[in-house]
C-alpha cells in the first residue's frame, strides 16, 4: 500500500513539475514570437539610455542648470529636463552637489543656495 501511495505520489509530482516546465515554455514561446511580430528579429532588444531612477547625468551640467534656474523646484527642473529624472533624482543629485532649496512662504526669496 505505501508503496502504491509513493508511485501515485512520484507520479503526481512529475505531472506537476511537467506541466509548470511546458506553461512556462509556452508563455517564452509567445513572449519569442511577440518579439518577432513587433520587431522582425529575436534579438535582444537595444538599451538606450536610462530614465528615471537609475538615469545618470552629467553634474556639471547640472549644476550650470541649477544656477540657472535657481529658482524652480524638482519638479519644475524635471519638466525642464523633459521629465529625463524624477523630482526624488534631482533632489538627489542636488544634496549630493552640497545645494539646499530654500523656500519661505513669509519672503519673495527662494531658490537654491550653497551649503555652508
Amino acid at each position: 500500500m505505501k508503496f502504491a501511495y509513493n508511485i501515485l505520489l512520484a507520479n503526481l509530482m512529475m505531472k506537476l513539475l511537467s506541466f509548470f516546465l511546458c506553461s512556462n515554455l509556452i508563455v517564452n514561446d509567445y513572449r519569442w514570437k511577440h518579439l518577432k511580430w513587433e520587431t522582425g528579429d529575436i534579438k535582444a532588444k537595444p538599451y538606450g539610455p536610462t530614465k528615471g531612477y537609475n538615469a545618470k547625468i552629467d553634474l556639471k551640467e547640472f549644476e550650470e542648470l541649477i544656477i540657472n534656474h535657481h529658482d524652480k523646484t524638482a519638479k519644475e527642473l524635471s519638466i525642464i529636463l523633459g521629465n529625463r529624472l524624477q523630482r526624488t533624482r534631482i533632489n538627489y543629485y542636488r544634496k549630493l552637489l552640497g545645494y539646499t532649496y530654500k523656500k519661505n512662504s513669509f519672503s519673495s526669496q527662494k531658490g537654491y543656495c550653497v551649503k555652508k
